[in-house]
C-alpha cells in the first residue's frame, strides 16, 4: 500500500493543483479585485445566501468534519510525526481549487433533488454533454468504487487508530454522554446542531488560550519535523521525510474525497455553479484551519498531559458526537447514491474482511480501503481533466454575468437541464 502514495502522485497533484490555479488567475486577470471573499459576499449573494451559507459553514460540523479528519489525522501523526500537519496543509492547498471545480460540475450536471455526488453518473452525463455515447462498464466501475469508498470510510479509520494513551473508562464515559448529546441533537433538530457546533468552536477556543504557552513550541516541532530527517524530538516525532509527507498527502486526499464525494450536510441553492465551488472552497478552507487548530491542540495535550487533564476528555466527546452524526450520515449517502443490495453488498465485502484480517491477523482490509481511496483520487483527478475546459467556460459565463454584467454567449447554459 504505502508504494501506491510516491513521487507520481504528488507530482500529479502538485500539476493539478497549479493548473487550476494558473487557468482561474487567467480568467480573472482583468478582474481580480473581484475574486476576494468580501466581493462575493457583498456583490454576488443577498443576504438570504450570505445567511444560509454561514449556517451551512456551520453544520459541516455535523456533517463531514470529525470523524474521519479527526480520526486520520490522530492515526497520520502516529505514522509520519507532527510534520504530517505541515505537509498536510500544503496537500490541501494544492486541493482547493480542484476541490471547487468538482462542485461546480456536480452542481451544474445535477438532476433535480439529487443531493449526493456520484462520480458514475458524473462521467455518464459529462459524456453525454460532449455527444459521446457513455461506457456503460466505465460508468458502472466508477459508480461501484464511489461506493466502496464510502463503506471504506468506517473501517478505515477504526483500523487505521490506536487509542492507545484513552483510558478505556474515559473512551466509554466519552461515548455515553455523546451518545446523549446526539440523541439530544436528533431530537432538538438543526437549531440544536448548530449550538453543540458553536459550542465546540468556543471550546475549542478556550483551550487554545489555556495552551497558549505550550502553541509556539508546537507549532516549532511541526515546522522542524517536517524536513528533519529521523530527528527524534518527540513522542510524535522522527518519523522521517518520507512518512511525514505521505501521511500529509494521504490526510491532504482523504479530506478532500470527504469533502467532494462523501454525504454532505444540507447545502443551500445556489443560482449559478461557481458560487457552489466558491462555497466549497470555503469549506475546504474551514476544515483546513480547523484541522491544524485541533492537531496542534492534540500534540499540546500529548506534550504536556498535566495541564490537559479536563480538555482531553471534553475534546473526545465532542470528537465522539460529531462522529456518530458522521456515521448516521454517511450511511444514509451509501443507501442513497445506491441500491439497496449494493450498498449491503459493499457492506458485506468489507464484513469479510473485517472477520479474515480479525481470524489470520493481517491487514488487508486497512491496505483495501487505501487502495481505493487512491483509486478514488485518481478518478476524481481524470474527470477534472477531462472536464477542466468546460468549468473554465462556467467560471468565464460567472465572471461575465456577476462581475462585468454583459451579455453571456448564448450556447453556453449556467445549468445543464435535465
Amino acid at each position: 500500500m504505502p508504494q501506491l502514495w510516491c513521487q507520481p502522485f504528488y507530482f500529479l497533484i502538485l500539476c493539478l493543483g497549479v493548473y487550476y490555479v494558473a487557468r482561474s488567475r487567467r480568467v480573472f486577470s482583468e478582474a481580480w479585485n473581484k475574486r476576494n471573499l468580501e466581493s462575493f459576499f457583498q456583490e454576488q449573494c443577498g443576504q438570504s445566501l450570505r445567511r444560509e451559507i454561514g449556517r451551512g459553514l456551520l453544520r459541516t460540523l455535523f456533517g463531514d468534519l470529525p470523524l474521519f479528519s479527526w480520526l486520520m489525522m490522530f492515526s497520520m501523526l502516529r505514522q509520519g510525526g507532527a510534520g504530517c500537519l505541515f505537509w498536510y496543509a500544503v496537500c490541501m492547498l494544492l486541493w482547493l481549487h480542484p476541490l471547487g471545480a468538482l462542485s461546480a460540475l456536480w452542481e451544474y450536471y445535477r438532476a433535480p433533488g439529487e443531493k449526493q455526488p456520484d462520480l458514475g453518473l458524473l462521467l455518464e452525463r459529462i459524456r453525454r454533454r460532449k455527444g459521446i455515447e457513455p461506457r456503460p462498464r466505465a460508468v458502472r466501475g466508477l459508480h461501484i468504487l464511489h461506493l466502496l469508498f464510502l463503506a471504506c470510510l468506517l473501517p478505515c479509520i477504526s483500523g487505521a487508530v490506536s487509542w492507545d494513551g484513552l483510558p478505556l473508562p474515559r473512551l466509554g464515559t466519552s461515548l455515553v454522554w455523546a451518545a446523549l448529546a446526539w440523541a439530544v441533537c436528533r431530537v432538538g433538530g438543526e437549531r440544536m446542531r448548530r449550538a453543540a457546533a458553536t459550542l465546540f468552536l468556543v471550546f475549542l477556543g478556550g483551550a487554545l488560550l489555556w495552551n497558549l504557552a505550550n502553541l509556539i513550541p508546537a507549532i516549532g516541532l511541526v515546522l522542524r519535523d517536517a524536513f528533519q530527517l529521523n530527528r527524534f524530538l518527540f513522542a510524535l516525532s522522527g518519523a522521517g521525510l518520507e512518512a511525514a509527507v505521505r501521511s500529509g498527502v494521504q490526510l491532504g486526499t482523504g479530506t478532500f474525497l470527504l469533502q467532494g464525494a462523501a454525504a454532505r450536510a444540507e447545502e443551500p441553492a445556489f443560482p449559478h455553479p461557481i458560487h457552489a465551488a466558491v462555497y466549497a472552497q470555503m469549506r475546504g478552507t474551514c476544515q483546513l484551519v480547523l484541522q491544524l487548530a485541533v492537531g496542534l491542540l492534540f500534540l499540546c495535550s500529548e506534550m504536556v498531559p498535566a495541564e490537559n487533564q479536563i480538555i482531553q476528555p471534553v475534546l473526545y466527546t465532542f470528537f465522539c458526537l460529531f462522529g456518530l452524526e458522521f456515521v448516521f450520515s454517511n450511511l444514509r449517502g451509501l443507501f442513497r447514491i445506491g441500491r439497496r443490495w449494493e450498498a449491503l453488498a459493499c457492506l458485506g465485502v468489507l464484513g469479510a474482511l473485517l472477520v479474515a484480517d480479525g481470524l489470520s491477523g493481517s491487514s488487508l482490509l486497512l491496505h483495501v480501503s487505501w487502495s481505493v481511496l487512491w483509486l478514488m483520487a485518481l478518478s476524481a483527478a481524470g474527470l477534472l481533466m477531462m472536464d477542466a475546459s468546460w468549468y473554465f467556460i462556467l467560471l468565464e459565463q460567472y465572471r461575465d454575468v456577476y462581475l462585468w454584467h454583459v451579455a453571456p454567449h448564448p450556447r453556453v447554459s449556467s445549468h445543464m437541464k435535465w
